[in-house]
């Protein structure tokens, strides 16, 4: 199984070649959110990347929901790092560290190779696997494509998590595609029907309308559903204290 997924990112990393100069700051977000020990931190530092239009996100987030990014310790400090897909004879791969790139060498300067029993995977709980994939899905909204976009879009919107309107206001300020700013708005719109606030529902419900989102109908048709079962309970609870 080891060997079957390090196989498949091999595959990626060959057709996307590591980047070696990569924004040093989204470098520097991807080694803090790898080292951090506070999960909570690390779930903040998981979402920020998804604002970043590097490809070196996709590729290092990918990998890191797979147990295939790496930690070793040098000078008692935590090095990241990515396995290079060129193997030697003996079945090694040296160590790309994410901070920049570069081989990972020894105290000698000479490149470190890896045996896959020597492998220290970084830690990667449900919490962060979640966070990563919706991360990953949320880069699709800067894919050159305007249909991935536009596609990505509808996804999300339809996970109708509160948290991704952010995302979606924010890529909303830099949206040119018309098709991809209306999916953006119904997702926007779509979301902020759970919103706990009455009037927040009622103005994401007129936006749908104005949109004329089909792609909202089966949820529209929940949200009425479940508006209609709220108001019989409100009217009870108002029945009862007038008794």
């Amino acid at each position: 199984m080891r060997f079957l997924r390090f196989f498949l990112l091999a595959v990626v990393l060959l057709a996307s070649p590591l980047p070696i100069r990569a924004a040093d700051s989204t470098r520097a977000d991807l080694v803090a959110a790898i080292l951090r020990e506070d999960v909570d931190q690390q779930l903040e530092l998981i979402k920020k990347l998804a604002d970043t239009d590097e490809p070196i996100v996709t590729q290092v987030l990918a990998a890191w929901r797979l147990s295939e990014v790496y930690l070793y310790e040098q000078d008692d400090k935590k090095i990241p790092f990515l396995l290079d897909p060129q193997l030697n004879s003996d079945g090694e791969a040296k160590g790309l560290r994410i901070v920049d790139g570069s081989v990972l060498n020894d105290a000698e300067g000479k490149p470190i190779w890896f045996a896959s029993f020597d492998l220290t995977p970084a830690d990667n709980n449900s919490k962060l696997r979640i966070a990563i994939k919706a991360t990953l899905d949320f880069f699709s909204l800067s894919d050159a494509n305007p249909k991935v976009r536009r596609d990505a879009t509808i996804k999300l919107g339809q996970a109708q998590n509160l948290e991704y309107i952010p995302n979606f206001e924010a890529k909303l300020k830099k949206e040119t595609d018309t098709e991809t700013i209306r999916a953006l708005k119904e997702a926007v719109a779509l979301t902020q029907l759970t919103d706990e606030k009455k009037e927040t529902r009622i103005a994401a419900l007129k936006q749908l309308g104005v949109l004329r989102s089909i792609n909202s109908m089966n949820f529209l048709e929940d949200f009425l559903k479940k508006t209609k079962e709220e108001t019989k309970t409100d009217r009870a609870d108002e029945r009862k204290q007038a008794e």
